[in-house]
């Protein structure tokens, strides 16, 4: 990864960290940057940046005022907000599985909230806890996967629910995996039946035009993972 794109999406989430701070001020209670930018692997015009938020209430105008803020960010890089009230945020429950993902990365000290109030419980959950979490999840990104294969959508959606479903198996074998390279290097390592040779996401920028090529080795993920489950 470039220097310069990395500069570029930290530029985009400061810029609209300060627009929501101008306007939300001391109701944003928590604020953590997740995703290839927590992980300061971004890939450029590939990633979207990940921002977990906590506020003091969730009423008509703080999600206004969210709304804003995103809408203020005129590049073509994409922000995505999972954003909680404090009272959902505490009754750990309302979370989905991204995010009880995300508390483990925090805890590995791999993502840095830039807020972090006390009021905010951050809860530490056992691996166990986050498997059931992931394979409840699984069946959902696996319908995504298919649904997109099935409707030849984008290779970009493909690819990232592929990815999500590694890290889920990873996570069963007690295994955190980060980036796309990671996950596949572990895949690798951890599965000795693994039928895949890597693709990356700038192969599939690169290379559109292989993409009905590189959908028969996606059937291929399907066929193992029925063979793994």
């Amino acid at each position: 990864m470039a220097s310069s794109t990395l500069e570029k999406y930290s530029e985009v989430e400061e810029n609209f960290y300060n627009d929501l701070m101008g306007f939300v001020g001391r109701d944003l209670l928590f604020y953590c940057v997740t995703g290839s930018l927590g992980r300061k692997d971004v890939i450029s015009d590939w990633s979207d940046i990940d921002i977990i938020l906590v506020f003091q209430k969730l009423d008509e105008s703080t999600l206004d005022y969210l709304s804003k803020a995103i809408k203020l960010n005129k590049t073509d890089i994409k922000i995505g907000t999972t954003f909680y009230s404090l009272k959902e945020w505490n009754v750990y429950k309302f979370q989905d599985p991204k995010t009880f993902d995300a508390m483990h990365y925090v805890f590995s000290g791999i993502y840095s909230p830039r807020i972090s109030n006390s009021k905010v419980l951050l809860n530490q959950f056992p691996i166990e806890m986050l498997n059931t979490v992931n394979r409840i999840s699984l069946s959902s990104e696996l319908c995504i996967l298919k649904r997109a294969l099935l409707d030849k959508q984008e290779e970009k959606i493909i690819y990232k629910r592929l990815s999500t479903i590694l890290r889920i198996f990873l996570l069963d074998r007690g295994v955190i995996a980060g980036g796309y390279q990671d996950v596949w290097n572990k895949s690798k390592i951890y599965f000795t039946d693994f039928p895949l040779s890597q693709i990356t996401p700038e192969e599939i920028m690169i290379s559109p035009e292989k993409y009905i090529e590189r959908t028969k080795h996606y059937f291929r993920f399907l066929e193992w993972l029925g063979g793994n489950s």
